[in-house]
């Protein structure tokens, strides 16, 4: 839990509380591959079988239901575009 104490609330427990519970909420998302078809990052480092000629999608568009909305902390619906020159692991970063 975490507090936010008012200057001129009195008291420890005065003041607005913010309390994280472990409760398992399940909603479904919806997740659509979007943007341009580019070669895998595996297909990159010139993988051979399986890999030699895979392929990703640029952008990823995500969809959260109104009603799960409430349940996640932040609004995390929108296009993530990927980042593959950043570092991040296996060249995969979308933001």
């Amino acid at each position: 839990a975490k507090g936010k104490k008012a200057a001129e609330a009195g008291g420890f427990l005065a003041g607005s509380w913010e309390v994280c519970l472990p409760v398992e909420q399940d909603f479904e998302l919806t997740l659509k591959g979007s943007g341009e078809l580019v070669d895998s990052w595996e297909s990159r480092l010139g993988l051979q079988g399986p890999f030699a000629a895979t392929q990703r999608w640029s952008q990823w568009e995500v969809a959260v239901p109104k009603e799960a909305a409430g349940m996640l902390d932040d609004n995390i619906a929108g296009t993530y575009t990927l980042l593959d020159k950043c570092g991040g692991a296996m060249g995969a970063l979308h933001r």
